[in-house]
């Protein structure tokens, strides 16, 4: 009886220390939730949840625990700007890191890869990602180098670097087909087409969709989650509103299954913003406003953004003005939140680059210190013929960096004239070619009016001067924003004057410039602008850009041909088009457009002399209305050039 009430004790004192353990895991893994759920809005509750971590990674035996206490702490102390903590926090954690193995460290590296990608700290974000895809003993099918690959194709499309971004993923992709992970696999399908989403090239993204289609994850929430959001905007890209509502729904199910509160939350936004543009006002309400009000509790700032702006259009569309007074109050404190963040972030990038370079500085600092005494103990043992060496090595140092000096003021004012030198060649350039046309015409209607003057009505010469008054007008609007241009890009002063404009009468302005042209040439301006849309535009600017366009569009294109210019909306940006039916571009050709580095042309098309410089113009312009402009081009199909705005422009 006594050894059976003894090996009883022993089993209940196990059960019971189990137990303890077991509660204080769970403990300590809801306090990380915890932790995740505040670190942005609540630094005292933050802190305290950080001492119970720190309690409990001293107490508890599992040495994983320390290791995310660390992780935590270091987080904590980079979101609030204790830059130096952070660093020694960040060094603790990785000198703890080398008793562990390559998976381990793989999952830390790629979490610390994490943290910086939030503050838009990069190349700091690329180094962690590579440190797990060059660990020795880590597998290619591992899931930690999986991730990192995902993690550096984000990367790239964050810097626009959308070819390296398509290489990781893919090969991200190639690798899951073999380890069964229905949520990565998910994941990384929707970072796939999000990249040929971001290239407005939806077919290209649906066909990567259906490639790796996983019939194996069919009963798998998460991954159905992922694939059916990217269906949903493919359709919604390819204006298929019907069939994106369809798969945004599916995706919306599948979220309330496995219960990601942000994620459905995200899901009611994009349905209530798909319903909207079908349209459909009285469903768009109600999962817009549904999502409004779990996002106030949630304050999730990119999602409110969104759903802000999705619910101004749609009580703009429903003429619900109280609803829409509401809602701009809204904008305006989130605009005010927003702008604190972002300075936020930018004040810790600020801080951790001064903390790198004065680091650099202590070390050479201590470096300067040791020849210091190097040179005093130096000093007391040689002889005073050295010392007078060095004072008149001292001295010589002196007039070597006067020299030094000169040397560079003389460099930077050799930089300078080459500047203005390259600015006279480009002046001349496009003047050559932005002139040459209305001349070419102007030189036409003479060598008419010379040959036949004899032989003319009164009417036809009156019309001939008519046209070459519009032709030297043109002329000097040509030179008007040559000089503009040069301004901008060099001297700086252009008096850059945004107004609200209509933006089809400013078209049709442009069309009394150039329809002599494009009736030389059999061709037909095809305007659908609205004709109440108003922008926020310099419109000296922005009618040179028009003009350059179209007039490319014309001299790129056969007799006959059409030339048509449009607008839509894509999520926060709105894009003026110019379509043509021309010659198109080559890939090449295509690459140097884009890649806003223009030269002479001639060598890609024989038939035109085009130096490119209208394109120069083109983009300078654009950039002081803070747009972008993009070209897509098939050869001998047509080139569509667009002007891509952020959604406030619109008046």
């Amino acid at each position: 009886m006594k050894y059976i009430l003894v090996i009883t004790f022993f089993v209940l004192f196990f059960y019971n220390s189990q137990l303890k353990s077991n509660v204080e895991i769970e403990d300590f893994d809801d306090n990380i939730v915890l932790f995740k759920r505040y670190l942005y809005s609540n630094q005292s509750e933050v802190k305290e949840i950080l001492e119970k971590l720190d309690y409990f990674s001293k107490t508890d035996t599992t040495s994983i625990f320390r290791l995310k206490y660390q992780l935590s702490k270091f987080e904590y102390e980079l979101t609030y700007g204790e830059i130096e903590s952070s660093k020694n926090s960040l060094k603790v954690l990785l000198d703890n890191l080398k008793l562990y193995e390559d998976n381990i460290k793989g999952y830390y590296y790629n979490s610390i890869a994490h943290i910086y990608a939030s503050y838009k700290m990069y190349d700091l974000n690329e180094q962690f990602h590579r440190k797990v895809i060059n660990l020795p003993k880590i597998k290619r099918n591992d899931k930690e180098y999986i991730y990192a690959l995902t993690g550096l194709s984000n990367v790239y499309r964050e810097k626009n670097e959308l070819d390296s971004a398509k290489y990781f993923v893919l090969e991200a992709m190639q690798l899951l087909k073999t380890y069964d992970d229905p949520v990565l696999y998910g994941t990384t399908l929707q970072f796939l087409s999000n990249i040929y989403f971001t290239k407005f090239d939806p077919d290209s993204a649906l066909y990567f969709i259906e490639k790796f289609e996983n019939p194996n994850y069919e009963n798998n929430s998460k991954y159905l989650s992922s694939y059916y959001n990217s269906v949903a905007y493919y359709h919604f890209l390819k204006n298929n509103l019907d069939s994106a509502i369809f798969f945004s729904k599916k995706c919306l199910q599948q979220r309330y299954i496995f219960n990601d509160h942000v994620l459905r939350l995200s899901g009611l936004n994009n349905l209530g913003e798909m319903f909207l543009a079908n349209e459909q006002y009285d469903s768009a309400k109600y999962y817009l406003e549904l999502a409004r009000d779990s996002l106030n509790v949630t304050k999730k700032m990119y999602l409110m953004y969104l759903n802000a702006n999705n619910l101004e259009r749609l009580y703009r569309e429903t003429n619900d003005t109280i609803n829409l007074q509401l809602n701009q109050l809204k904008r305006i404190e989130l605009d005010s939140i927003n702008k604190v963040q972002i300075d936020k972030i930018n004040l810790i990038v600020k801080l951790y680059e001064t903390s790198e370079n004065l680091q650099e500085s202590t070390l050479k600092n201590i470096e300067y210190e040791n020849y210091i005494f190097i040179l005093v103990l130096l000093t007391l043992i040689i002889t005073i013929f050295i010392i007078f060496t060095i004072y008149y090595s001292l001295r010589l140092k002196e007039v070597l960096k006067h020299q030094d000096a000169l040397i560079l003021d003389k460099i930077e004012t050799l930089k300078q004239l080459e500047i203005e030198v390259d600015n006279k060649n480009k002046l001349i350039s496009i003047l050559s070619h932005d002139l040459i046309n209305p001349i070419n015409s102007s030189a036409q209607l003479l060598a008419i009016l010379k040959a036949e003057y004899n032989e003319m009505s009164k009417e036809e010469i009156y019309e001939i001067i008519i046209e070459l008054s519009k032709a030297s007008t043109n002329t000097f609007d040509l030179l008007k924003d040559i000089l503009n241009w040069m301004k901008v890009s060099t001297t700086k002063i252009y008096n850059y004057s945004p107004k609200p404009a209509k933006i089809y009468h400013l078209v049709q302005n442009v069309y009394e410039h150039i329809y002599l042209q494009l009736e030389n040439k059999e061709q037909k301006l095809i305007n659908t602008l609205d004709r109440d849309l108003t922008l926020n535009i310099d419109s000296i600017l922005f009618s040179t850009v028009i003009r350059n366009l179209f007039t490319n569009a014309s001299k790129y294109s056969d007799k006959g041909k059409k030339i048509k210019i449009y607008s839509k909306e894509i999520n926060e940006n709105f894009i003026i088009c110019i379509e043509d039916e021309g010659f198109g571009m080559s890939e090449q050709m295509l690459n140097i457009v884009n890649s806003g580095k223009f030269e002479s042309m001639s060598k890609y098309n024989k038939s035109e002399n085009s130096f490119g410089y209208g394109l120069l113009i083109c983009r300078d312009f654009i950039n002081i209305h803070n747009g972008q402009i993009k070209f897509e081009s098939k050869l001998n199909e047509g080139t569509t050039v667009c002007l891509i705005f952020n959604n406030k422009i619109k008046c």
